[in-house]
């Protein structure tokens, strides 16, 4: 089988989607039945081996603009009509998209053509696309296509063979926003799990008390509720809540800074501003909590991560903490409308635990995301993707 995957990155970037988008491709290289493509926008068109896994063929195509990291393609009819070249002389099985950039427009059209299946992977939710998707890059999809990013989604949505969604919530948005839902199917993101013996850091007797939570600092991702949050914890300690991660608007940073000057000495906000994603695993083992008040979540790397390095959660109800997280087993989920005060409270029950349930709280975290790893998920890929060649 010949697999063609296309993802708006060159490479894995920032966003999760960019992540899985590679990762996936890399795990089904290694499979000697497989012959696995990754077409990408990028300088210009060039054919390489991957660097990380040189079972993965690139194909580089030429990009016009780039918004927020991210190669724009434009489909005009001398460009199309090269990826149609490339795509013809591939002839693959299977094309699998993780981004609805004009890129994978552009070869959905081929497929669409060829009577080729197409697979889109939403990462992001379908009736949230500017909540989720960064406004820049929105605005110059817009801009290439002439119509609504919203009407363009929906007609790609719709001229998918099928549609992977990460869990049964995002499934029920799909089929809300498409008014459809026959076309849909659900696999989680794997993950590439590196399993350590490392000590995490304890709890009990600790100084201080370290709080994480990496992500864009916005509204969605709701980072306000978290410091604010902060003034009602009843300790001594110092708690540091680490915010690493970029500020999308100039404004909503003037409104954190302002909120940080009024929290007590001993409660410190460090915002770390972008970190290396290798940083970032390290800093999840010298955390006590991860903690989110995220309004929407598909499924979210972070928490994730958070997860594989031992590190339980406490977060707001969204779809990733529903799926993921068990009350007093991994961490605790409270509801959407809960106060600042309510999730201090939460909070201060599980700074307050001893040693011991807090490694069984660490280990529990690890186990419970054991099913995403990739030996699994791709099982699951390869099925669907048999079922419909």
């Amino acid at each position: 089988m010949k697999i063609i995957y296309t993802c708006a990155y060159s490479d894995i970037a920032s966003g999760g989607d960019s992540r899985v988008a590679w990762e996936l491709a890399r795990y089904m290289a290694k499979n000697k039945e497989l012959e696995v493509w990754m077409i990408c926008a990028g300088q210009k068109f060039n054919i390489s081996r991957d660097s990380v896994e040189p079972s993965l063929m690139v194909q580089m195509v030429s990009s016009t603009d780039v918004a927020e990291g991210v190669n724009i393609f434009t489909p005009t009819p001398f460009m199309t009509k090269r990826i149609y070249e490339i795509l013809d002389q591939l002839d693959p099985d299977i094309i699998h998209a993780h981004n609805y950039d004009p890129l994978a427009f552009a070869i959905q059209g081929w497929a669409l053509a060829k009577h080729k299946p197409f697979i889109y992977t939403g990462h992001v939710s379908a009736s949230q696309i500017y909540a989720l998707q960064n406004l820049k890059l929105g605005r110059a999809i817009e801009k290439l296509i002439s119509i609504s990013l919203k009407e363009y989604t929906r007609i790609f949505y719709n001229n998918c063979t099928r549609i992977i969604c990460l869990n049964t919530s995002a499934r029920d948005d799909f089929s809300k926003f498409m008014k459809k839902n026959t076309n849909l199917e659900i696999i989680p993101n794997g993950y590439v799990f590196n399993k350590t013996n490392e000590d995490h850091i304890k709890l009990e007797d600790c100084k201080e008390y370290n709080l994480i939570f990496p992500g864009y600092i916005n509204k969605n991702k709701n980072q306000k509720f978290l410091i604010e949050m902060l003034k009602y914890l009843h300790t001594d300690k110092i708690v540091n809540l680490y915010l690493a991660g970029k500020f999308m608007f100039p404004k909503f940073e003037k409104e954190i800074l302002e909120l940080v000057r009024t929290l007590p000495k001993n409660r410190k906000v460090h915002l770390l501003g972008y970190i290396e994603h290798e940083k970032i695993l390290d800093m999840y083992k010298q955390s006590h909590y991860l903690v989110s008040a995220s309004l929407i979540e598909v499924q979210s790397l972070t928490v994730i991560e958070s997860l594989a390095s031992g590190t339980p959660v406490i977060a707001l109800r969204n779809a990733t903490a529903s799926e993921l997280i068990r009350n007093n087993y991994n961490g605790e989920i409270l509801p959407q409308n809960c106060s600042p005060q309510k999730f201090a409270k939460i909070l201060e029950k599980y700074l307050n635990k001893k040693e011991e349930s807090y490694e069984k709280l660490s280990s529990n975290s690890k186990k419970s995301i054991d099913f995403l790893d990739y030996s699994n998920v791709s099982k699951a890929h390869l099925k669907l993707y048999n079922s419909i060649c």
